[in-house]
């Protein structure tokens, strides 16, 4: 396994690989269209991922301001995607040497697991001034 992480760390970013991986099937002739959609997807795979970790700010500043105990977040739902997203990246990670990856789905768990952490605390203030007004 250490000598796994080790490889990891000196091997090529995904997007390098995907963009080798690319120009090789334009040398064996594959058509232009679908070289052109792995080029589509390689980039849409990097340039979303890494917004959608700059996306979770506006939710948590709503969560954060939030007075009434944020009702309208869905834990399962947060906690389903903070799972998914780590469990993707460390999947990557381990079984694609992917470091990039890795990084991209931790970011986004990370923001989940923010998320979750300031509804929970927000919940529980809410209840328990709730309580000591009734």
């Amino acid at each position: 396994f250490v000598s796994r992480v080790v490889g990891t760390i000196s091997r090529k970013c995904a997007m390098t690989e995907a963009m080798d991986t690319l120009a090789t099937r334009t040398a064996a002739g594959e058509p232009f269209a679908l070289v052109a959609a792995g080029a589509l997807v390689a980039v849409c795979f990097v340039v979303f991922n890494a917004a959608r970790v700059l996306l979770y700010v506006p939710q948590i500043a709503t969560c954060w301001s939030d007075t009434h105990g944020c009702t309208t977040i869905n834990l399962a739902t947060w906690c389903s995607w903070l799972i998914a997203n780590a469990s993707t990246g460390l999947y990557m990670w381990m079984f694609q040497a992917d470091v990039l990856g890795l990084c991209l789905n931790l970011g986004n768990a990370v923001m989940c697991a923010i998320t979750v952490g300031i509804t929970l605390v927000k919940r529980r203030r809410y209840r328990l001034g709730c309580l000591a007004l009734g």
